[in-house]
């Protein structure tokens, strides 16, 4: 599958975002028509990005939501992930570790974070088993973050997750992406993080959902030599530890359920 993601765009309202992705997607069909392309004829994977701003003007905006939906399958486009990583604007100024904030301690990364799951509910691919929302890996090493809040927002999180996925029918994950300088920003350092001998992350209370089925991490780099998950399914015991923290491939289990709800306080 051929897939565009949109935060190139610097646009930070959902009328930039939507003008951004009205004009763009149209364009890549008609390149690859044009081209006679065999990627023609399938679906295009739609990486949203949606600034804080942009995603509460959706849900805010009376059926928007429905006509983007619409206005997607009509395009054959698809929506699986969007990136809730950067929470406002990060093109056109210095970014480094001002994209982390605000972070996993506070509750306005919560309540944004909340807001993408529930625009993916509503326009996320019907035939995909599972939905994902990327974001920080928790914060940046240099606001030597308090962990016991970054946890209290997880476990919530993962508590949302549960609920939506229930009311979806759908697995709803969110992936914690490693970056350099971040709070992890590798294998060892995920390890350490969610396996803290203090207080590991919380084992799923009365969630359904398998270990480490709704807040995972991303393996992706700064783990040389190794695939990244091999030492998470043998750090601590097993996968208890994990639960409803970490992994989750490709293959592994996943619930099916039977509404949109609102957050646990935090």
């Amino acid at each position: 599958m051929l897939s565009y993601c949109t935060n190139i765009h610097p646009a930070e309202s959902w009328a930039e975002t939507r003008e951004a992705l009205f004009t763009c997607v149209p364009r890549i069909r008609q390149e690859l028509a044009a081209m006679d392309s065999p990627l023609k004829d399938i679906p295009l994977g739609i990486g949203l990005r949606l600034s804080a701003r942009a995603a509460a003007e959706l849900l805010e905006t009376p059926h928007a939501a429905e006509t983007l939906k619409s206005w997607l399958e009509d395009q054959g486009a698809r929506v699986e992930t969007l990136n809730g990583f950067p929470y406002g604007n990060f093109h056109g100024q210095r970014v480094k570790e001002r994209v982390f904030q605000p972070d996993w301690t506070t509750p306005e990364r919560f309540e944004y974070t909340c807001n993408l799951f529930r625009i993916l509910a509503l326009i996320g691919d019907e035939q995909a088993d599972r939905l994902t929302v990327s974001t920080l890996p928790a914060s940046h090493s240099w606001f030597h973050a308090d962990e016991e809040r970054i946890f209290s927002r997880l476990d919530a999180m993962s508590g949302f997750l549960d609920v939506l996925s229930r009311q979806t029918g759908r697995l709803m994950q969110l992936g914690l992406e490693p970056e350099p300088f971040g709070h992890f920003h590798d294998t060892d350092g995920a390890i350490r993080f969610f396996q803290r001998p203090s207080q590991p992350f919380p084992p799923s209370r009365t969630y359904r959902t398998p270990p480490g089925a709704n807040i995972r991490y991303l393996p992706f780099r700064h783990s040389p030599g190794r695939t990244g998950i091999h030492p998470l399914r043998l750090g601590g015991k097993q996968h208890r530890p994990l639960q409803s923290a970490i992994l989750q491939r490709p293959g592994m289990p996943h619930m099916r359920g039977g509404r949109l709800g609102t957050p646990p306080a935090v």
